[in-house]
């Protein structure tokens, strides 16, 4: 008998039970002996595809409080889970996952239970499908109008009679099919066998008009298992760019390639929507422009959570549920809104943990993921971008720029980077631009955005969970930028997650002020002081390419290589282990890494000096973007105003400018134009402080005309008076 309901959701694919262990106390049984002293509790949770259908039916609820009344009938088929007394944690016809719970402090007195560790797996491959007798197969449904494919490798894509229904309902309906979701949450490539679902699935779908209605989801992590190169947390510019490539470019992902859309997750933190089209692909971003993959973990480290993928296709079948069948040409989904509420049902779903009721042996998701008034107070920093990518993509830097140009007409008061001066990183925090923020420093030039997250991603690969031992080498990284672009206060708010938390220790050491390389192993004694006493010392090398005294020019380098490449210093006759250590050489003579690099010399002399010995012990670098433009008089680029709004901001805070009552620094709009304006500062970032702590006016004052220095004082910090004070003046003017 055919089941009529107007939307049906048929949920298919592997069927798991979550076990999870969690100790009753925090005794921990350190000899066989204590063994019955450490009381723990055995819990369950219904995975795959029982995860997905309750959270299909919570999305569902959720989506609107007052649903019209074709939203409100639905009903959701998926294979019953298996009831308690019949469960055993190696049953047969099923697959079993196992961790280790625990409990992490919320900061109010309470702990929630997030997955501490993670055991693994033991699949079932003689898995069967549809499961219980309570199921309903899919010829017996008259009109599905969602069907769902968890695809997890765990045995149901192995197995024809699994999938052969759905190809052949999918066939039956070929005039007007159902939606297909089909999640792939392991073994995206494509090295399977001839006969399998994937590619019957996505060869229907290239011929009918599934084409249009099939939605596949994976996430970057499984592209990257399979071998793809998507870097991680350089920036979305980057990401983008290189999703497209790798899915354009590798064999094994043909048919990723081949589906109509496909949604590819970067976690709480991001996905990207794809539409391939026949010469051009069509892709559109929501993504938190604050923070990336990476980065999200490590601010999220108190236990992990799993159901991130479910919870991403939980919302895009409530949102192909609320599509009413009123038409032969339907509204298109709208994806991106339905991703949106994803990612803050995966925040959510993170800060409230499993839960874990006492006298019950379950363990489930947490309730509420999807309400409304939780998703909106976290939506403000989920932003979208849509482009178009030429098919096929032939290299990694096809997208434009995802980061906006900043606006260029100063001369309304509430101009964009006026108020980025004022408010700082507030005034971003409507707007659409992808920012870096670590400590104080704040960037949205995608250059240095991406400098910062690599250098990021080494110091936390460095000192992470896997602590270094004593024995380790020091990680050495380099920095260049202009006199007084900040090259030291950089490395320090990077690493200031690793300060705050005392895993690092800052030292710092100006070698252009050492005498000789023999008080050079004073400095290393330092470190390794530190070292001994378990913290990474964080080695700050000042202006390290200034000449030595008798060793000519880049004199200090050839003192380093021993050091960086054996972690060893000699000291008489004694040879020292320096231990775990950052080593960061700021350069004082070189603007950039090329110029480093070339010295503008031969590759004979370049030997000499021991720079290719240097450079090939370097794990990464940063070039700091000036503030100033090439020529005087030259007219600074909008993301150079930008960059020296967000500089202002952070210097307006330091020497105590005053505030009006919307919290924002009172300072007069001619003054701010000229800083933003003026070519050329003669001393970078110094001279811009300078001018501000030569004022006139005291702490916690306005900051106006009367404040600035006479005009012989001023060209002390920037190459033409006449100009800065000629911009301010123009502004009055025009206001």
């Amino acid at each position: 008998m055919k089941v009529r309901t107007p939307n049906a959701v048929w949920v298919t694919g592997d069927q798991t039970i979550d076990w999870a262990v969690t100790p009753l106390n925090r005794h921990r049984g350190q000899v066989a002996d204590e063994r019955l002293h450490v009381p723990l509790r055995l819990l369950w949770h219904t995975g795959g595809v029982f995860q997905i259908s309750s959270l299909i039916q919570a999305a569902l609820s959720a989506a609107s409080p007052n649903p019209p009344p074709f939203f409100r009938r639905h009903s959701i088929y998926c294979a019953k889970p298996p009831r308690q007394e019949d469960l055993t944690a190696y049953g047969s016809g099923i697959n079993h996952s196992f961790s280790v719970l625990g409990d992490y402090p919320t900061g109010n007195g309470d702990s929630i239970h997030r997955v501490a560790q993670f055991i693994g797996f033991h699949p079932d491959r003689e898995q069967v499908n549809p499961g219980t007798t309570e199921y309903t197969p899919i010829k017996q449904i008259k009109k599905a109008k969602v069907i769902v494919i968890d695809d997890a490798n765990l045995g149901f894509r192995d197995r024809r009679e699994n999938w052969g229904p759905i190809i052949d309902y999918l066939s039956e309906h070929s005039t007007s099919p159902p939606w297909v979701v089909w999640k792939i949450s392991y073994d995206v490539g494509d090295g399977h066998k001839r006969e399998d679902f994937r590619t019957e699935l996505v060869e229907l779908a290239q011929h009918s008009n599934l084409r249009e209605r099939l939605i596949t989801l994976t996430a970057a992590a499984r592209l990257r298992d399979a071998g793809a190169e998507i870097s991680r947390d350089l920036s979305w510019d980057q990401s983008v760019n290189d999703v497209l490539y790798e899915l354009d470019n590798r064999n094994e992902f043909s048919t990723l390639r081949n589906s109509p859309c496909l949604i590819v997750s970067f976690g709480p933190s991001g996905a990207m929507l794809i539409e391939h089209q026949a010469s051009k692909t069509n892709w559109n971003l929501v993504y938190n422009r604050k923070i990336m993959e990476r980065e999200w973990m490590n601010t999220h480290h108190q236990g992990m959570m799993f159901g991130y993928g479910s919870a991403l296709c939980s919302t895009i079948v409530s949102e192909l549920v609320a599509i009413p069948e009123v038409s032969t040409t339907p509204p298109k989904p709208q994806y991106v809104n339905a991703i949106k509420r994803a990612l803050v049902a995966m925040q959510q779903m993170y800060e409230r943990g499993f839960k874990a009721e006492q006298g019950s042996d379950r363990f489930d998701l947490p309730s509420g993921i999807f309400d409304e008034e939780g998703q909106r107070k976290l939506l403000k920093d989920i932003n979208t971008h849509p482009g178009e990518a030429p098919r096929p993509v032939t290299d990694r830097e096809t997208c434009d720029s995802i980061l906006a140009d900043p606006p260029t007409d100063l001369t309304d008061h509430e101009s964009k980077l006026f108020n980025i001066a004022r408010k700082g990183k507030e005034a971003l925090e409507d707007g659409d631009t992808p920012i870096a923020e670590y400590g104080k420093l704040v960037t949205a030039d995608r250059t240095e955005v991406e400098s910062l997250r690599a250098i990021y991603s080494l110091i936390d690969n460095y000192c992470g969970p896997s602590k270094p031992t004593f024995d380790s080498k020091p990680l050495a990284i380099a920095v260049f930028g202009s006199p007084g672009s900040g090259k030291g206060f950089t490395v320090k708010q990077v690493a200031q997650e690793w300060v705050k938390s005392r895993r690092l220790k800052p030292l710092e050491f100006k070698l252009s002020e050492l005498g000789s390389p023999s008080e050079l192993v004073g400095a290393l004694d330092q470190i390794r002081d530190v070292a001994l006493g378990g913290q990474v010392p964080l080695a700050i090398w000042d202006e390290f390419d200034s000449p030595l005294d008798g060793g000519g020019k880049l004199g200090w380098l050839r003192y380093f290589l021993g050091p960086i490449q054996d972690g060893k210093f000699q000291q008489e006759e004694a040879t020292h282990l320096i231990g775990p250590a950052i080593f960061v050489f700021a350069g004082g003579t070189s603007s950039s890494y090329e110029e480093f690099s070339t010295q503008g010399l031969d590759e004979d002399a370049r030997k000499s000096m021991k720079v290719p010995d240097f450079l090939s012990r370097l794990r990464g670098y940063i070039d700091i973007p000036g503030v100033d433009t090439t020529e005087v008089h030259d007219s600074p680029e909008p993301k150079l105003m930008l960059r020296r709004a967000l500089i202002l901001n952070s210097l307006f805070d330091d020497e105590k400018i005053g505030r009006l009552p919307s919290g924002e620094f009172d300072v007069d709009d001619g003054v701010l134009e000229a800083f933003l304006r003026v070519s050329r500062y003669r001393h970078g970032v110094r001279s811009m402080q300078a001018i501000i702590q030569m004022r006139k006016t005291p702490k916690y004052a306005r900051f106006d005309r009367s404040s600035l220095p006479s005009h012989d004082q001023l060209k002390l910090h920037v190459e033409d008076a006449n100009e800065f004070f000629g911009i301010m003046r123009a502004h009055e003017n025009t206001s």
